[in-house]
């Protein structure tokens, strides 16, 4: 028994060599595309971080501002006290120390410009990362030409 080959045609070759071509045309925009989202993972899972501390830095600060509000406005409590009444300013005086160390005046004194200035940092730093990954977005594809057919 005679076994027969297939041979295609000239035509034929000339197509499936397009076709492997596009193929690997597409397999290599693939790999590309797959790189880029992992680029941009990357760069989103970097970004976390500093939203991140932002976010807590101003939620501290938050906190601070309201203890701070409070001490403020034993302040004016006192003062009007002081001229309206005659409670004696030691008593006054002892509140308002009372206030303070509940908020803590000093370690907020210490620990507000240290997290206004990570804070600065921190939105910088996001600032920049998102600028990189608006860049990266924006990078011009290579115009896809169709294969012959």
């Amino acid at each position: 028994m005679a076994s027969s080959v297939y041979t295609p045609a000239p035509e034929a070759l000339a197509s499936l060599s397009d076709a492997q071509r596009l193929i690997e045309q597409l397999r290599a925009q693939l790999a590309e595309e797959l790189a880029a989202r992992a680029r941009l993972e990357r760069s989103l899972a970097e970004l976390d971080l500093p939203i991140r501390h932002v976010g807590d830095s101003v939620e501290f600060l938050s906190d601070a501002f309201e203890e701070l509000s409070q001490v403020f406005h034993g302040y004016r409590d006192a003062l009007i006290s002081l001229r309206t009444t005659h409670t004696p300013a030691a008593a006054q005086l002892a509140d308002l120390r009372e206030m303070e160390a509940v908020c803590d005046l000093e370690f907020l004194e210490r620990e507000v410009p240290k997290v206004c200035a990570r804070s600065r940092h921190e939105a910088v730093q996001a600032a920049e990362l998102v600028r990189a990954m608006k860049e990266f977005a924006h990078i011009e594809q290579p115009e896809q030409k169709p294969v012959r057919g």
